[in-house]
């Protein structure tokens, strides 16, 4: 059974297990294939939720689910940008 963590703050240093069977397709999809390829992002929208971040940093890390995802972190600070967010999930190709 695939397994997922919640992220419980930006840094995704501290997470929860994630109960896969209370999301629907699309999300489950997207941990599938970023469990099957580490250093994988996957953002998922879907009609009646609101947007996820998915990500596997490496292949021996947990995949990771950030929902929902924060526009601006309070304190005023912009979030992570996506390029110090793949330097920290380790080597990545562009497609």
């Amino acid at each position: 059974m695939l397994e997922a963590r919640r992220a419980q703050n930006a840094e995704a240093s501290i997470h929860a297990k994630l109960d896969l069977s209370e999301f629907g397709s699309r999300h489950r999809s997207a941990v599938s294939f970023c469990n099957a390829h580490p250093g994988t992002i996957a953002f998922v929208l879907s009609e009646d939720g609101p947007i996820s971040c998915i990500l596997r940093p490496e292949a021996d890390s947990p995949v990771i689910m950030w929902r929902p995802i924060a526009l601006q972190r309070s304190g005023g600070s912009p979030p992570p940008r996506r390029r110090d967010m793949l330097r920290r999930a380790g080597t990545c190709q562009r497609v």
